[in-house]
């Protein structure tokens, strides 16, 4: 298993998980598309979301001239490189302004095959003091 981009069907369902929230139509795509999307779910509202899973991403603005200060971005910037809030502030520099950056966040995603249950942990007397737990 290529441990960058996770076990097939696991990276397909989340990009398709990811597009559908982008709220418009958009494909994981390198070198990465940006697409003009105001309601996208990707990020809060008025802001951009870049959404990377394996060797691709996603990108939404919420109008035009981010779109396009992204889209430049994009053509400069590898995948890898547009999940990077230092490397993309200095690429965006004077193109438009980047207030603010939540992220970047890393999630893991697996099938039902590469999941497995954990035993519970035991609870400690002092755990059942503290909570009143029995």
């Amino acid at each position: 298993m290529d441990m960058t981009n996770g076990p097939p069907s696991a990276v397909t369902h989340a990009r398709a998980l990811w597009t559908e929230l982008a709220g418009v139509p958009v494909e994981f795509t390198s070198p990465t598309d940006v697409v003009v999307a105001p309601g996208s779910l990707l990020c809060p509202p008025g802001w951009s979301g870049i959404v990377r899973v394996g060797d691709a991403a996603v990108v939404t603005a919420p109008d035009v001239r981010s779109a396009d200060a992204l889209g430049e971005a994009a053509r400069i910037l590898s995948y890898g490189e547009l999940t990077d809030p230092v490397r993309l502030g200095v690429t965006l520099s004077g193109t438009t302004p980047v207030l603010d950056v939540l992220g970047p966040a890393a999630l893991c995603y697996l099938d039902g095959a590469g999941a497995r249950s954990c035993p519970r942990p035991a609870r400690s007397s002092r755990w059942r003091r503290t909570t009143g737990a029995r």
